[in-house]
């Protein structure tokens, strides 16, 4: 399915858009046969990434390196000295900016990348 394949991410899901229509003629089971695609999402996370704050980064970063979602108070544990306000106010920066999300599993909040953010990543060496 489309919008799980990029997470509901709402820029993401407006930029293929484009790409299914013009390269694929609409076909969505044509475009995600080729797997994920960034294309231009690719140049926005770039942007984005850049106007980060630097608790922002170290969050993304500790987010990168983690292979399953994460509760919020073990990531905190794992980021450098800041206030609780300061790191809850990043979690909140980032879930705005789609660049984490917040899933449910087991009746537990646990943070993770969004998918095209961690492909980013994976495609890139992360954070300047």
């Amino acid at each position: 399915n489309l919008i799980d394949a990029y997470s509901g991410n709402p820029l993401a899901l407006k930029i293929i858009a484009t790409t299914i229509q013009d390269v694929f003629g609409g076909s969505i089971s044509r475009f995600l046969s080729g797997g994920l695609f960034l294309g231009d999402f690719s140049d926005r996370i770039s942007s984005q990434l850049a106007r980060l704050t630097p608790l922002e980064k170290q969050i993304l970063s500790q987010l990168a390196t983690e292979s399953q979602p994460i509760y919020p108070n073990q990531l905190r544990l794992k980021i450098p000295p800041c206030s609780d306000s300061d790191f809850i106010k990043g979690l909140e920066s980032l879930v705005r900016r789609s660049l984490i999300e917040i899933v449910t599993q087991n009746s537990e909040t646990l943070c993770t990348l969004q998918i095209v953010v961690r492909n980013y990543f994976q495609i890139n060496s992360g954070l300047d």
